[in-house]
């Protein structure tokens, strides 16, 4: 009981160092959340954005790779993975992340904008420019 208290408070440091942008500690402190918490989606999450904002976009895959594990279905982290990825210059990589997110989340013109982008750089220029027509169409509406 005491443990879980602990890494729940870590937790809400952790995301308290976020708000100020002191990715540094927050990195810090999630570590330790996902070391006694394995199973804390969420952290990971928070974890895997934190590398994002730190560049340590490796790192940030591994994190978004965890996530899935625990929650397949997780758009936010398909985006972030595949933002990650597009970081690394996997745009192939990326494109499948977007595509996944996009399947879950259909409507959200960023999930689309960012497929539409990775196809772009991956090469698939007649997908992207249908994917950025519709962002063009979401947004017209």
């Amino acid at each position: 009981m005491a443990k879980r208290v602990n890494l729940a408070l870590r937790k809400q440091e952790a995301f308290q160092a976020l708000q100020r942008k002191d990715f540094a500690r927050a990195e810090r402190l999630l570590r330790q959340v996902c070391k006694g918490a394995p199973r804390d989606a969420q952290a990971w999450f928070f974890l895997g954005a934190t590398y994002g904002e730190l560049g340590r976009y490796e790192r940030a895959v591994e994190c978004c790779r965890r996530v899935l594990e625990l929650e397949p279905n997780n758009a936010p982290a398909l985006m972030n993975l595949g933002n990650a990825q597009a970081c690394l210059g996997r745009h192939e990589a990326a494109a499948e992340a977007y595509r996944r997110a996009l399947e879950l989340a259909p409507e959200d013109p960023a999930v689309l904008y960012n497929y539409g982008k990775a196809l772009s750089l991956a090469g698939r220029h007649e997908e992207a420019v249908e994917c950025l027509r519709r962002v063009v169409a979401k947004r017209l509406n």
